[in-house]
């Protein structure tokens, strides 16, 4: 009787034990310190969760010269093709534009021009007013943040706020943080300093939706000294099937070439 006793007990203490080591590692989770690896590491998995993204919203472009404001149709497959449609007032097509890391195409509907080339953020430049990385794209559009570009040379250091981690380090150009929501594990600011602490790139990402096991930013606003894109999701549907006929432009033999 005894021995059934203590095998009882043995046995209700591993139990017991078991949950209050979850229990441990859920409150662990939230308040221990992490290493820059570490935090890569978590950021990473998070990323992966993400296979496609359909999205409806409004895109604003800001410069000191010009305001402009367009009725977006962004479709995404991760981590290699974007697919925008841009529409102007009264649902007038304006523009389709296909990304891919090494392919850009841009077709200007009203205009009747098509423009084909390797992707170039230079030839981006050239094209829309912005000089952005197809990483950089993927991350405006997508809302995501590629924890591989986070630098963990020996100057990172990670601070532990109540509500978030900062990773800090220095680069060559001058310094970048990245801030880390604590409760939703996901990137929520990126600061990019010069060598004169000046900011020089940010990138805020807000207003997050769960998708059952990550969330997804509705509200992403990337800003530089000289422009300032923001991108409002009204609808996102996470991981459906998209169609490849999604990530092709209908264009009519009539419009003009011209190679990038």
């Amino acid at each position: 009787m005894n021995v059934k006793i203590f095998i009882f007990g043995t046995f209700l203490f591993f139990i017991l034990s078991s949950n209050c080591a979850v229990k441990l590692k859920e409150i662990d989770f939230t308040s221990r310190e992490f290493s820059v690896e570490e935090l890569k590491k978590e950021l990473s998995n998070n990323s992966r969760m993400l296979k496609t993204l359909i999205g409806n919203g409004v895109i604003l472009f800001e410069t000191k010269e010009y305001f402009e404001k367009a009725n977006a149709e962004i479709y995404i497959k991760f981590p290699d093709s974007v697919m925008v449609k841009l529409e102007g007032p009264f649902g007038l097509d304006l523009a389709y534009i296909f990304f891919s890391e090494r392919e850009l195409k841009y077709y200007n509907i009203r205009e009747n021009l098509k423009y084909i080339g390797e992707y170039d953020s230079d030839k981006l430049k050239n094209l829309m007013g912005t000089k952005l990385k197809f990483v950089e794209i993927l991350e405006l559009l997508g809302g995501i943040f590629n924890p591989n570009i986070i630098s963990s040379n020996e100057t990172a250091k990670v601070l532990a706020r109540k509500e978030e981690y900062i990773i800090i380090s220095e680069i060559d150009e001058g310094m970048e943080e990245y801030f880390i929501d604590k409760k939703i594990w996901n990137v929520k600011k990126y600061i990019k300093l010069n060598k004169n602490k000046e900011i020089v790139i940010e990138k805020k990402l807000n207003n997050f939706k769960r998708f059952i096991d990550f969330f997804v930013p509705r509200v992403i606003r990337y800003t530089t000294p000289d422009e300032r894109i923001t991108l409002i999701y009204t609808s996102i549907k996470i991981n459906e099937h998209i169609d490849s006929s999604k990530f092709k432009i209908k264009i009519p033999e009539s419009a003009e070439e011209i190679i990038l």
